[in-house]
């Protein structure tokens, strides 16, 4: 029997959202990867949508039967009907100003022709999908919002005090939202200078309670709901 490269099970993804395992599969490191030999056995519909894959990611017969990955990424490229209904209303996020911190990405993609990237605090890191997959996300969601977009080193053993000199950065901008796909809410000197500035952050724990895409049951065609 062939070998399996790897092995992904409901209690991985748990410990990859509770922070006990590396989470690199829910942020795009299955993008354009063949995982048709990993065992996805113990894995189930529920978890799998907490994966991050894309529609060059390589999986078995077995694999599409179960999890029908191909389906599921057709209908993420919905926003929701909630958010459409607001739109609807013109409620489009016009002139409201955004900041996201998150990875280096591709500065040559067209989706980022009206988001200002503020290079000052960027480093020579290695671009990721994740920051390109938030924006597009954001962007459908608050299309008329303008977006501010920092890239930071991650790995960095100083990426603490570098989000801190962001965010100053963004306080002196005036602007009073931030994404940021991390927890840093219990850094108390972020939290102290957001609440102070009474800006709204929205970071990893909140996108887990409260926004998390791969949360939302996309299989009925009602209303978004928490799994």
């Amino acid at each position: 029997m062939e070998k399996t490269e790897n092995i992904i099970t409901d209690q991985d993804i748990k410990d990859m959202i509770d922070g006990i395992a590396d989470n690199g599969i829910l942020r795009g490191k299955l993008c354009g990867k063949d995982i048709s030999k990993w065992d996805l056995s113990k894995l189930s519909i529920q978890y799998f949508k907490k994966l991050s894959f894309s529609s060059k990611t390589q999986f078995s017969d077995e694999q599409e039967k179960k999890f029908k990955p191909y389906d599921i990424l057709e209908k993420a490229k919905s926003v929701g009907k909630e958010t459409e209904e607001l739109h609807q209303k013109g409620i489009t996020g016009k002139g409201i100003e955004i900041a996201v911190i998150d990875t280096n990405i591709n500065r040559n993609l067209e989706i980022l022709k009206d988001i200002e990237i503020i290079d000052e605090f960027h480093k020579e890191i290695p671009e990721e999908e994740h920051g390109i997959t938030v924006l597009d996300s954001l962007r459908k969601i608050v299309p008329e919002s303008k977006i501010f977009y920092y890239p930071y080193n991650k790995e960095s053993e100083k990426k603490q005090q570098e989000i801190k000199e962001i965010v100053k950065d963004i306080i002196q901008r005036g602007i009073k939202i931030i994404s940021i796909s991390t927890n840093i809410q219990k850094d108390k000197e972020i939290n102290e200078l957001c609440k102070k500035e009474g800006i709204t952050l929205i970071d990893s724990e909140t996108f887990y309670r409260d926004f998390t895409y791969c949360f939302r049951n996309i299989d009925e065609g009602t209303r978004d709901r928490k799994l």
